[in-house]
């Protein structure tokens, strides 16, 4: 049912964005569900099967005729965009020199998006490209911040049409029959298959290979004897290049993803079979079992006091706590740091010239562990929609250039970059030019200063790419382009890899005995993925207008700075007392009341997913 748009909406738009002011946090770091993966990994399996599903795609005659005048397109989202400002460089030049406009991307610098996007929403502009969750629809529907976009999707985006039919319907039972948003995230590959790059599954552990190699690769039984063998590995370079010290950890002070959780602290529930759900905990969706993330002999305290070990030993950054994302990216790129939660975090380090040398970021088990990795889902379940605002210049080229987004063309072109310039057809196979290794399109990963000729748009090339949340097909995966019969991704090309071949990947290869991180994680049964379903289901419903609401934001106050104390604490003796005062005075709030509240509704979640699975 729909909410009636009363007084108790506006207010309680007036509430969030005071709540959120109070909280002062950033980004949620769980980027499966809201943003693409900037995965940085070198080829390390083999060429799919000719086999694998391959889209429909229509005979579409590119008939478009570049409009006369210029506009300026705002994208903005809830859950932020990639790079802020301008598009510009060279995929910006491809879309002014064929739709005669420019992108804007709109986002906080700080990571605060949700008090950006009340404000924008109490003001009535959202921009013209709206990226927004299925749960916005209502809201957006009853302010008119959106447009009915039915008729366009079904005359004007052949492309989408065809290869996403199950995205398309989708979004239609979202709008009650009518259309408000494209689906993004939608993908060819069978449903159920692991939610990866084909390489590497993003959430995961990786850390200094070199320094790991160096100290003798001591096994990592349990999460317990990282931070022993993390201290091995900052002895043994204990500063960088640059004479800056190198510690176990930098973490992040303003992502904790507007939440009671340091998001830092929870990246490892997914490493352990767990998936966030609600506002209090955690759930098992193969066992279907939920913890509530105080749990005593829960996997949040067991990383925090891992943590807290660490700590002893000097391994985490003393400026953790303030530090934003421009200072940790620029500390990772130097080698300031050993261990990662991400696949793609601190690959900045895995430059050219460190790579030939054996050295940079690579998996490293952790033999407890068994990873939970999303699963595909055609239709984009449970991910953004792009829609379009209420009150945009010229709605229809913003559909043809939505149309456009979903062709396969284009998106050979986001993954690879421009044919011509990055990559070519040799023989009926695509090929890597000398200027798409340079550029590193075949390893994807942070390559400074590597600058794409004028005419083709200038600037540097790994900053001109369509790096925000609004894509349709995203790249992890294996996706098969049907007009080249190849994946999408240069990494997979048969020509990648004697390109890609290195001695830091060989070294992995030698010291594990296989081929990547997949083909490990699957031969040690250390790789979950639940079986896909056709549900909409909103795990973390708004409720910021009320009691429960109150006392969420109430204990947000108390568990983030009590948390970083006992990162930081003195002893065991004085981490214990501050647990201890933490779960007093969060249950004196009100605590366990919200607790009940989504043990329901993970109870409802398991009910309907079994119901679903029954029928089908």
């Amino acid at each position: 049912m729909k909410r009636m748009l009363t007084k108790s909406l506006v207010l309680a738009l007036v509430l969030a964005l005071l709540a959120v002011i109070a909280i002062g946090c950033g980004r949620n770091g769980d980027e499966d569900d809201t943003t693409p993966d900037p995965t940085v990994a070198p080829a390390e399996v083999d060429p799919p099967d000719v086999d694998l599903p391959e889209p429909y795609v229509p005979v579409v005659e590119d008939d478009w005729v570049r409009p006369e005048n210029h506009i300026t397109v705002d994208i903005f989202g809830r859950a932020g965009i990639g790079h802020i400002g301008l598009l510009e460089g060279w995929f910006g030049q491809i879309i002014y020199d064929r739709f005669n406009m420019t992108i804007n991307q709109i986002s906080d610098p700080g990571g605060e998006n949700q008090l950006l996007w009340d404000t924008r929403m109490m003001a009535r502009d959202l921009g013209d490209l709206v990226i927004f969750s299925p749960s916005d629809i209502d809201d957006l529907t009853e302010l008119g911040l959106i447009l009915d976009i039915t008729d366009m999707v079904e005359t004007m985006m052949p492309f989408y049409t065809a290869q996403f039919p199950a995205g398309v319907a989708r979004t239609r039972t979202l709008g009650d029959g009518r259309i408000f948003g494209v689906a993004t995230a939608v993908s060819t590959q069978t449903p159920g298959s692991p939610y990866t790059d084909g390489h590497h599954i993003s959430r995961s552990p990786f850390m200094r290979q070199d320094l790991y190699f160096a100290i003798g690769a001591p096994p990592i039984n349990t999460l317990e004897d990282l931070p022993g063998v993390l201290a091995q590995m900052r002895d043994h370079a204990p500063y960088t290049a640059n004479g800056n010290p190198v510690y176990g950890f930098q973490m992040w002070g303003t992502w904790c993803g507007g939440d009671v959780y340091l998001a830092n602290v929870l990246w490892f529930n997914r490493m352990y079979g767990l998936y966030q759900f609600g506002h209090t905990g955690n759930i098992d969706r193969i066992n279907q079992t939920f913890e509530h993330i105080f749990d005593e002999d829960g996997y949040y305290k067991r990383a925090l006091r891992m943590l807290f070990e660490a700590n002893q030993l000097g391994l985490i950054d003393p400026d953790s706590p303030i530090q934003g994302d421009d200072v940790i990216w620029t500390k990772a790129e130097e080698g300031q740091l050993l261990f990662s939660w991400y696949s793609w975090f601190g690959m900045g380090f895995n430059s050219p010239e460190n790579v030939e040398n054996a050295m940079g970021m690579a998996f490293i088990p952790i033999m407890d562990q068994t990873i939970y990795a999303p699963s595909i889902h055609q239709d984009g379940r449970g991910r953004d929609l792009i829609g379009i605002g209420y009150n945009t210049e010229d709605p229809e080229r913003l559909i043809a250039f939505l149309d456009w987004l979903a062709s396969p063309d284009v998106f050979q072109t986001i993954h690879a970059g421009p044919e011509g310039l990055t990559w070519e057809i040799v023989d009926g196979e695509p090929m890597v030019t000398t200027f798409g290794v340079e550029a590193g399109v075949h390893i994807q990963a942070h390559i400074e200063d590597v600058i794409v000729p004028a005419e083709w748009g200038g600037g540097v090339y790994h900053l001109g790419g369509w790096s925000n949340a609004s894509i349709i097909l995203r790249h992890r995966g294996r996706e098969i382009n049907p007009n080249t019969g190849f994946t999408y991704d240069p990494r997979h090309w048969p020509s990648a890899y004697a390109v890609a071949a290195s001695p830091l990947d060989t070294a992995w290869q030698e010291h594990f005995g296989y081929a990547g991180q997949y083909d490990f994680l699957r031969a040690n049964n250390m790789i979950v993925s639940s079986a896909p379903h056709g549900l909409d289901f909103i795990h973390r419903p708004d409720i910021r207008d009320t009691p429960l609401g109150l006392i969420h934001t109430s204990a947000i106050a108390v568990t983030r700075p009590l948390t970083w104390r006992m990162i930081f604490a003195e002893d065991e003796a004085e981490f214990d007392a501050l647990w201890a005062e933490m779960i007093e005075t969060i249950m004196g709030l009100g605590w366990q009341d919200l607790v009940d509240h989504d043990m329901a509704l993970a109870e409802e979640y398991f009910a309907l997913v079994n119901a679903y699975h029954a029928a089908n």
